[in-house]
């Protein structure tokens, strides 16, 4: 047997097995096509109008402000009291008003280093090889 000959061969089947396909997508079609389609509309969801996504946008808009406002309130009252507190500290021991400044500069440095430590030790996963661990 030719080689032109085991093509066309192979050619043949081919066709053979790309007809067979398509009867049995025409099947296919015949016996669901129609409930497929009602499925399909059915679980298809809807676009939204531009009202929708206006009513959308406007709404978070509107939480995420109201969100912000409490927490600026929020970090206005304790800052009012934190530095009413020292203040009024202040005001009564000079001394143990420095005590406690230099306890807070004392754990602000050792916070600041364990969170630059912390982030350096997370970058050194995420480094790839080719570009030199840099």
């Amino acid at each position: 047997m030719s080689r032109r000959e085991r093509e066309q061969e192979k050619s043949g089947e081919r066709n053979k097995q790309h007809e067979t396909e398509l009867q049995d997508e025409e099947q296919f079609r015949q016996l669901l096509g129609v409930h497929l389609e009602k499925w399909d509309s059915g679980i298809e969801p809807g676009i939204p109008t531009d009202e929708a996504m206006m009513a959308l946008v406007r709404g978070h808009k509107q939480e995420t402000r109201e969100r912000f406002r409490r927490e600026l309130l929020l970090f206005w009252l304790v800052s009012i009291f934190v530095l009413s507190g020292m203040f009024l500290l202040w005001m009564n021991s000079v001394v143990l008003f420095a005590v406690v400044q230099a306890i807070a500069v004392a754990v602000g440095v050792i916070v600041a280093g364990g969170l630059a430590i912390a982030k350096k030790h997370q970058g050194e996963g995420r480094r790839h090889r080719w570009s030199g661990g840099k």
